[in-house]
């Protein structure tokens, strides 16, 4: 069983880091998804614009698409696949009526956030169906997830969001359950020194990510980059270490996967995130 350990640990060492490849992203067409009434859909459109000057960098061509209560969640998908949109944007609340109610994202959003491959931008919506938008803003933008190393998109649409002089925060959240309900069977084996390895695996788990984030840093400084990099790795899982890593950083803005079915878990935190997460803009890959 040392050999064992022994190889795998020599393995573990000798991997190669990954190392950002940074790839601008561009918005250059943006659908705004509303179900504002006309005679306030203009006023929307400004503030959106006058709110989210970044989104413009680009010169984007912005198009609206309208929804209703009674739109079809299937039909409305292919609607919105249909204009091949670099990014989407929307807001809470999306066609539901009882909003005071709603504890989940309801129909049309889900199907925006789960069905549709754009990324899309949810923006925080009052109960009157009012989109709160920002007065100030902190120019921190926070992009985190449970891999963070060698997640080259998740680390381009967080620079693409973060302002010229703003703060880019990159979170690895660990997940604290399945790195115990790994050391759960190791232990059964007499033979492993299972403080050792707790500590060790602990130690390489995170030692991983911060390598990748200063690659990040040091690729991103040689594009030109001029926004702080700041680091946030620890081990969690659940909402509360969200919400504690939003309130430590004054985030205006949380980027993170939507999730797959190929990872049911992330799938599972992302939508725990977007549905309690209601007054902080979200960005969903």
């Amino acid at each position: 069983m040392p050999d064992k350990l022994d190889q795998f640990e020599s393995v573990f060492k000798s991997a190669d880091m990954p190392v950002l490849t940074h790839d601008e992203k561009h918005f250059r067409q943006i659908l705004v998804v509303s179900d504002q009434q006309p005679d306030v859909a203009g006023d929307f459109w400004q503030q959106l614009r006058r709110s989210w000057p970044i989104l413009d960098r680009d010169n984007a061509e912005w198009r609206s698409l309208p929804v209703n209560a009674l739109q079809d969640a299937g039909n409305f998908v292919n609607r919105v696949e249909n204009e091949k949109a670099d990014l989407i944007v929307t807001h809470r609340y999306l066609a539901e009526a009882e909003r005071g109610q709603l504890r989940g994202l309801g129909s049309l959003l889900g199907a925006l956030v789960w069905q549709t491959s754009a990324p899309v931008l949810i923006l925080p919506c009052d109960e009157q169906g009012r989109v709160i938008q920002r007065e100030s803003t902190s120019g921190t933008v926070v992009a985190a997830t449970d891999h963070l190393t060698g997640d080259n998109v998740l680390v381009d649409y967080g620079v693409r969001f973060t302002p010229l002089e703003g703060r880019l925060v990159l979170a690895h959240i660990e997940d604290d359950a399945t790195f115990e309900r790994f050391m759960n069977e190791i232990e059964r084996i007499p033979q492993i020194e299972t403080d050792v390895v707790r500590r060790e695996m602990k130690e390489k788990l995170l030692h991983r990510p911060q390598a990748y984030i200063k690659s990040c840093e040091e690729v991103l400084r040689a594009a030109g980059k001029r926004c702080d990099i700041g680091s946030v790795i620890r081990f969690g899982h659940r909402v509360r270490d969200y919400h504690t890593l939003i309130g430590e950083n004054g985030a205006e803005l949380l980027c993170l996967h939507a999730g797959d079915d190929d990872v049911p878990a992330r799938r599972g935190m992302a939508h725990m995130i977007a549905t309690q997460f209601r007054n902080l803009p979200l960005f969903l890959i």
